[in-house]
């Protein structure tokens, strides 16, 4: 899942008047774009493929380091060598209430605000948390967590590693609850549901870059999903939809160094 992010045009600008800095010793911004293909609503059996941007703004660190991809726009603020962390935002898509949906409730892209906290205890292995709130179109609480075993070689990195994802009440009941109303106008659906928090999906995800040169990067990833009992047990899901959600995509980022906050 990458989103569309409110800041994009901000780092694009800083980005941009940076682009003649050669020398990485501060700031560096990931900027790019991800042609991907992942399901049409949460809990879709159906998959829409679309375009969007990419970024990720970080310290420079004289050793590159990979870091393997993960949803939203995050920013690394704090960032001790075996440390990374900073805030993370996170856009969701909407849903409509059309074709099979129909009846049922509408949903509104939706804005996700956090932080998150990348740990390496090797280079070869990274842990990672995030933990988020809706400020638009809902204000829910999820986490996600996992960790991932990381190669690199000289031109190229690769990873692999499991997820979890965990979800407040109000996410759950937004996005898989069904009330009598919405189960009385859906032809396909006969029970409301009302779900309580709790795992929102289990899963793993992997990646792969290549380095063009020291400013491009080519990257492909592949994620899977399968949704927690509470989510699955939806009649969304288990009538229109699937609790096996798979996602994947290929990108290509542009490295820029930005003249300011060098140490």
């Amino acid at each position: 899942m990458s989103k569309i992010f409110p800041s994009l045009v901000v780092a694009g600008v800083l980005a941009g008047g940076g682009a003649q800095a050669a020398p990485l010793e501060g700031w560096v911004v990931d900027l790019g774009a991800r042609l991907g293909a992942s399901p049409k609503w949460e809990g879709s059996d159906d998959t829409r493929v679309r375009v969007t941007p990419t970024l990720v703004l970080r310290r420079a660190n004289p050793e590159r380091r990979f870091t393997p991809p993960d949803p939203g726009a995050t920013f690394g603020l704090i960032d001790t060598g075996r440390v990374t962390a900073g805030p993370v935002v996170v856009l969701r898509s909407k849903r409509d209430n059309d074709d099979e949906l129909v009846g049922l409730r509408k949903v509104k892209r939706a804005a996700e605000v956090g932080g998150f906290v990348d740990v390496w205890p090797a280079n070869w292995l990274r842990l990672h948390l995030q933990a988020r709130r809706g400020v638009a179109g809902h204000s829910a609480w999820l986490g996600d967590a996992g960790f991932d075993l990381v190669y690199s070689a000289r031109r190229w990195d690769a990873s692999i590693g499991p997820r979890v994802s965990y979800a407040s009440d109000s996410y759950m009941d937004k996005y898989f609850g069904v009330t009598p109303e919405e189960a009385a106008l859906n032809p396909a659906i006969t029970a409301a549901y009302a779900p309580s928090g709790g795992a929102r999906s289990i899963g793993g995800r992997a990646a792969f870059a290549y380095y063009v040169n020291d400013r491009w990067r080519a990257s492909a990833d592949l994620g899977y999903a399968r949704l927690g009992d509470k989510a699955a047990d939806s009649p969304i899901v288990r009538t229109l939809g699937s609790r096996d959600q798979v996602t994947a995509g290929v990108s290509l980022a542009y490295t820029f160094g930005l003249p300011f906050g060098r140490r």
